[in-house]
């Protein structure tokens, strides 16, 4: 059995993958400019890895004696990122909020590796580097877009 403090982190990792899913799908959205045939399917892909991601974190803290957060109000409760307004959002402003998000993404998958291997977790710690690699592919293609 998983360690409290690494569950309470998965659990607030799926509560913020759960809020990020519909930031990103109002993106997806809301997005105007010249490069909305490109982002707005790039948006797309991204809320579907997030779906996928998050069923997966729910599926890891169940397989290690946990209770994954499964509403909207407790994901609200638990989740440290804001939702975001349903208003237009230009492309240029979803490249910076892609970039900022996927850099965020990496730190806090970090966060849970480093917990998941001080209490001997290798499976979760795979898990999550998987996680890492995904976002920084993400990031180094957004910043490819953006150059």
């Amino acid at each position: 059995m998983a360690q409290k403090d690494l569950l309470c982190a998965l659990n607030v990792y799926l509560a913020n993958q759960q809020v990020n899913y519909f930031k990103t799908l109002s993106m997806h959205w809301y997005i105007k400019g010249k490069g909305f045939f490109v982002l707005h399917k790039k948006l797309e892909d991204m809320y579907l890895e997030n779906e996928e991601i998050c069923d997966s974190i729910a599926e890891r803290i169940l397989a290690l004696g946990g209770n994954p957060n499964a509403n909207m109000k407790g994901a609200l409760e638990l989740a440290t990122i804001p939702e975001r307004a349903n208003e237009p959002i230009s492309d240029d402003e979803v490249v910076r909020e892609i970039a900022s998000s996927l850099t965020w993404w990496i730190d806090e998958s970090q966060k849970i590796v480093d917990l998941a291997e001080k209490e001997g977790d290798g499976a979760t710690q795979d898990m999550f580097n998987e996680y890492i690699a995904k976002f920084q592919k993400d990031l180094w293609m957004i910043r490819s877009y953006l150059a």
